[in-house]
């Protein structure tokens, strides 16, 4: 059986990418690019229905006071979770993709760098806390090593390089159904909210020890030299900035509208938006998984083109016929998710879902330019969306209401969209790409024309 570096080697050699010469590594590239974004969808779906029937149990044995210094706490280790990753993971993938012969001390520098920026935000979280004092600011103190440890999870990139999907599939779902009984239990017995808190921060520590510890036995970590370290956190710094524009431009909405609007109609935005972020996540996953193949066709217009065509139909198989039939059938998907009193939220719903479509394009464009490293377009555009948005939230929604700024995440997504278009034109074959795409878009279309006209 051909090993992984065997084929990558076959792949790459005489200067050809996977597939040029090989049609057997093409086709092991893709397959196991489907065995990750399956297992990463797998993994989004368990796990997350096992942290929400948690976080109801949680509610109901908490009360609404205690549960709601408890969300506070948690809020911001959430925040500060997601601010860790400054654009290390895709760097280190992308690196480990393209030049598996340096993986160790490329998986050194990785954890250096992740180490020592998870470390500051682990601090700032705790000085969070200090300041905020009470329950909340106490659960942020017995959160913050937690923000430390995760740092580690830097070193799971090697699992998707390497297509190994069953390791971190067994350990994810297994420490969060550890978790979530062990939380459930602490909550019925009406344990004190700095209990739930450590019990949270014990996880996530561990999390990140048992995934180091796999990563090790798939790949030794060397000790990097301080030029390697620095040429990789400046190698990561426009990535992380572009990531958080993009989460500003996509979520500061609703931050915005809390001082803008009725909290009846922010309600009803809520409902809706919770329904793109569904709808999002999918691609997410899709090209998250596509990184290590796009990365090794980087430099080949046709297995790139190739590549992406194949990625981008997968989204269009999964993400957009969910897309095209929320949109359809909006009001029961609002009545049976929601209740009647989120009604408002149904014209909201549908127009979300045409931000939704235009974000799969953005998502195949966004991962597609960073596998690419060409990231200065990213922070231009990006940065032009937020101010659209915010610029537009603050202008229009006092007089138009929560539909203006559903229209505005609209209008931002294209603008995104119609960067990416422009920046990769190109570099991948848009040929290619409409042709894997165009019988399952025509398929959800008919589908979707057929629905809206038999709705009534």
């Amino acid at each position: 059986m051909t090993t992984w570096r065997g084929y990558v080697t076959a792949g790459l050699g005489a200067q050809r990418a996977p597939g040029a010469e090989n049609g057997g590594a093409f086709h092991k590239l893709t397959a196991g690019t489907a065995r990750m974004a399956g297992a990463a969808g797998l993994r989004q779906l368990l796990t997350t229905g096992s942290l929400a029937f948690t976080a109801a149990v949680v509610a109901r044995c908490l009360g609404p006071h205690d549960f709601g210094l408890y969300t506070g706490g948690t809020a911001a280790f959430n925040l500060c979770l997601g601010f860790c990753d400054f654009g290390f993971s895709l760097v280190l993938v992308r690196e480990l993709a393209r030049r598996p012969q340096d993986q160790e001390r490329l998986m050194g520098a990785g954890l250096i760098s992740q180490l020592g920026w998870s470390a500051i935000v682990s601090v700032a979280l705790a000085g969070l806390g200090i300041a905020a004092g009470g329950t909340r600011g106490l659960v942020m103190l017995i959160m913050a090593p937690g923000i430390a440890f995760s740092g580690l999870a830097v070193s799971r990139q090697i699992f998707p390089v390497r297509f190994r999907a069953m390791p971190l599939l067994v350990m994810d779902i297994s420490t969060t159904l550890l978790q979530c009984a062990i939380m459930s239990w602490l909550a019925l017995a009406h344990a004190p909210v700095a209990a739930l808190a450590l019990n949270l921060c014990f996880w996530t520590c561990l999390c990140g020890v048992l995934g180091a510890m796999l990563a090790r036995r798939q790949v030794g970590i060397a000790m990097a030299k301080r030029a390697e370290i620095m040429r990789f956190v400046h190698t990561a710094i426009p990535i992380g900035v572009a990531s958080v524009l993009a989460s500003l431009y996509f979520s500061i909405d609703l931050t915005l509208l809390g001082w803008l609007v009725v909290p009846r109609a922010l309600g009803d935005y809520g409902a809706a938006v919770r329904l793109l972020t569904v709808i999002v996540m999918i691609p997410g996953l899709v090209m998250a998984a596509g990184i290590p193949g796009l990365s090794r066709s980087a430099g080949h217009h046709d297995d790139l083109s190739r590549f992406a065509a194949i990625l981008a139909k997968w989204i269009a198989m999964t993400a957009l016929p969910l897309a095209v039939g929320i949109a359809v059938l909006a009001r029961p998907a609002v009545l049976a998710l929601f209740g009647s009193s989120y009604l408002g939220a149904v014209a909201l719903v549908r127009i979300l879902m045409l931000a939704a479509g235009l974000a799969l394009a953005s998502n195949v464009f966004g991962i597609t330019m960073v596998s690419l490293g060409v990231i200065r377009p990213q922070v231009v555009f990006n940065t032009i969306s937020l101010i659209v948005n915010v610029i537009g939230n603050v202008l229009l929604v006092p007089r138009y209401g929560v539909v203006a700024s559903a229209w505005l995440t609209v209008a931002s997504e294209a603008i995104v969209v119609g960067y990416g278009f422009v920046t990769l034109r190109t570099r991948i074959s848009y040929l290619a790409v409409g042709r894997a795409v165009w019988r399952p878009a025509l398929a959800v279309a008919i589908a979707g024309v057929a629905g809206w006209l038999l709705g009534a």
